[in-house]
């Protein structure tokens, strides 16, 4: 099995309450974003979608799942307007 596949397969569901208590506090300034935080958009989605609206979604959205990928990140996936957004967490 390819390792990128297997890597981001998520091996353990996290309560959506425990995730929540670990950014609980949390502020704008305490996330950080990079290049990478918008590979997975189009073009088109980096035009309208920039920092503030992750750290919008992080902050104030609640995830439908989270869990722990086989390589060891956090995985949270969000609804919005009809798509499904897939937030890495380290």
């Amino acid at each position: 099995m390819n390792y990128m596949i297997f890597g981001h397969r998520i091996k353990k569901r996290i309560e959506i309450n425990k995730f929540l208590e670990q950014i609980q506090g949390f502020e704008e300034k305490d996330i950080d974003t990079s290049h990478h935080s918008f590979f997975r958009f189009s073009e088109k989605q980096r035009e309208i979608y920039d920092n503030e609206f992750i750290k919008n979604i992080l902050l104030h959205e609640t995830p439908f799942l989270a869990g722990i990928q086989n390589n060891g990140l956090w995985a949270l996936f969000y609804k919005y307007k009809k798509e499904i957004w897939r937030v890495i967490r380290f």
